[in-house]
């Protein structure tokens, strides 16, 4: 059994090894458990509706959900979604109800082209648009204790690149990233695998739905380009990569990834990810120590965006931990 974090030197950070809950055996169980579950009911209902400008005309929504019992000394949270997320996703819905009930206000961002940002937003995100992150966080209301920015999976490499790149907002006090394609060539390679043909078409109609929103600014050929695509990587080599200034997929997933951007991170972040996650490999994360700001919890189990075990979910409660010790990191 892997430890939850490859520092001995940090006790504090350790946490129970990830055991998954019965009968949510093995990676791809882990996985798809999110959408099957009842979404958690959230205290404070919905979630005050943010409508958030980010200077070139696009606007993004958010929800933002305050705790029943407020606690000063906790952070904001800034939620950051994956691949065909948005605000009401899953885990995005799991991760508000844990933190809001420890006292944390929760803000759930929509990003661009995804969800209800979809009809305010021409434009869309990607794996390494930070500065999206630089515009919201200056927005977002947070108390003495700070904001804190966590990222799923596409949105974890996000927010991996937005602490590592970004001009950070002063509240700024820690990045959390959970199952994070770190490594964007390595996950495009993974996730194009026959054995994974099952996600990959989940996250193709995503993206496709991303780009072919009535109200983003392809043209009605480049609709058409999308439409027919039949690979991710199509769809990132014919439009993502040159919409965004970049030579190709390739070239976008070298320079977007947010590995090679880890080792001088100016705030305590910390790296949650699953060994066995069936399309993002953890080689990446295997040659990483927990040491100045980095740290780093690898489970043996838990898959994609999982980590469900027989108290809940292992990744949150590891969060709670890194942020419970931010004062001995900083």
């Amino acid at each position: 059994m892997l430890p939850s974090s490859s520092s001995p030197g940090c006790p504090a950070l350790l946490v129970d090894p990830f055991r998954a809950r019965f009968p949510w055996y093995g990676p791809h169980l882990q996985t798809i458990r999110n959408p099957l579950r009842p979404p958690p009911v959230l205290p404070g209902g919905p979630g005050l509706p943010l409508h958030l400008p980010l200077g070139d005309g696009d606007v993004l929504s958010a929800r933002l959900d305050l705790p029943p019992q407020p606690d000063t000394g906790r952070p904001t949270l800034l939620l950051v979604h994956g691949l065909g997320g948005c605000e009401t996703s899953p885990y995005m819905l799991a991760a508000s109800a844990h933190f809001t009930a420890i006292g944390c206000q929760v803000v759930r961002l929509s990003l661009r082209g995804s969800g209800p940002s979809g009809a305010s937003c021409r434009g869309w995100s990607h794996a390494g648009r930070f500065g999206d992150l630089e515009a919201i966080c200056a927005q977002l209301p947070a108390g003495a204790a700070g904001l804190v920015v966590l990222g799923f999976s596409l949105g974890g490499n996000l927010v991996l690149n937005y602490a590592a790149r970004g001009k950070l907002d002063p509240r700024l006090v820690a990045a959390i990233s959970v199952s994070a394609p770190i490594d964007m060539l390595a996950a495009s390679d993974l996730i194009h695998r026959p054995k994974n043909k099952l996600y990959h078409d989940y996250l193709l109609r995503a993206l496709k739905a991303i780009y072919l929103n009535p109200h983003s600014s392809l043209t009605a050929v480049e609709r058409q380009g999308v439409a027919r695509a039949r690979t991710l990587f199509a769809i990132d080599d014919l439009f993502t990569a040159p919409h965004h200034g970049f030579r190709g997929a390739p070239d976008y997933y070298r320079r977007v990834s947010a590995l090679p951007w880890l080792e001088a991170l100016p705030v305590p972040t910390l790296l949650i990810h699953a060994v066995d996650d069936p399309f993002i490999s953890a080689d990446a994360y295997r040659g990483l120590t927990s040491k100045g700001s980095l740290r780093l919890a690898l489970a043996e189990g838990g898959g994609h965006l999982g980590f469900h075990d027989r108290q809940g979910l292992w990744h949150l409660r590891h969060a709670e931990r890194f942020l419970d010790n931010l004062p001995h990191l900083a």
